[in-house]
């Protein structure tokens, strides 16, 4: 794509190769599930209630970084395990926050380790970004995001340097780093890698939409701002749905823009945002029931 001869452009992720930032937003996405859940009722989430009538997301956040907490800290486990449990377990949980209707798959999960079944608290997660047409998809990623990457390692002391980064970056970031070891000792370079330098002060034909949402748990919001400052004239339009991307999560409000931006060439208004058109569990409910009402 040539940035001066493209007509418009969507963009709703962005390109970080080491994935460093990813999960900035993390913690935010899977606070806001909690806070869903309270509202939503124990009929709908069996957490409502976990830790009383008065409990509240904040309430569950504690318990579960309590729990985490313990299990890290436990001198008893001299052989790390509890460490690679807790770790096992965030990368599975991170995959259920991809998609609203895998918020009741992510409620379980949290459950399970909350009542001390960590079987099924870290039993793999399905593939978040599955795909019916092209099956090598779940690792095409590896591909791209290794090949674009320079990181790489000639001994394990020098995984530790990135470890870190990915750690101090988010309480979830051992989950992205163990992800990202896959890279350390790939073989291949794309023939025309990413040059985030070069993307500055970018000049495009017309001018760039950037939707972004506020509880995506794996593209935190603060790189869509930065993303449109670096694209001259770009809008970032805030989506509070939930999810990664802006159409897990249905909004009319973000349909109209884009509808707007290619039909009309229209723009949104600096500073918009946009709700979904129900809650997180409003929608589940309504998607099983239009499953139910097919068969």
């Amino acid at each position: 794509m040539k940035k001066d001869t493209n007509s418009n452009l969507i963009a709703d992720d962005y390109a970080d190769t080491t994935w460093k930032t990813g999960q900035r937003d993390t913690e935010r996405a899977l606070h806001h599930l909690f806070d869903e859940c309270v509202e939503a009722g124990p009929e709908a989430c069996v957490l409502a209630n976990f830790t009383g009538a008065d409990t509240t997301g904040d309430s569950l956040m504690k318990a579960l970084e309590t729990l985490l907490e313990e299990q890290i800290n436990d001198r008893n486990d001299t052989a790390n395990e509890k460490d690679d449990i807790v770790s096992l377990f965030k990368i599975s949980l991170l995959a259920e926050l991809y998609k609203p209707l895998q918020y009741p798959l992510a409620v379980e999960r949290v459950h399970a380790a909350l009542t001390g079944n960590w079987t099924r608290a870290i039993a793999s997660a399905a593939n978040a970004l599955p795909s019916e047409w092209n099956e090598g998809g779940t690792f095409g990623v590896w591909g791209i995001s290794c090949a674009d990457s320079s990181f790489r390692v000639e001994n394990v002391d020098d995984l530790y340097s990135i470890y870190r980064t990915h750690w101090e970056g988010s309480s979830f970031g051992e989950a992205s780093a163990r992800l990202r070891m896959q890279c350390s000792r790939w073989r291949f370079d794309a023939a025309e890698k990413i040059d985030l330098n070069a993307l500055r002060n970018v000049r495009t034909s017309f001018p760039a939409l950037i939707i972004n949402g506020h509880w995506d748990p794996v593209t935190p919001e603060n790189t869509a701002w930065e993303i449109s400052a670096r694209f001259r004239n770009s809008r970032a339009v805030i989506h509070h749905g939930v999810g990664h991307g802006y159409t897990n999560h249905p909004s009319s409000c973000v349909d109209n823009i884009v509808r707007e931006y290619f039909q009309n060439g229209k723009m949104p208004e600096i500073g918009t945002t946009c709700e979904p058109d129900m809650t997180a569990f409003e929608y589940v409910a309504s998607q099983a029931k239009k499953a139910e009402e097919s068969e």
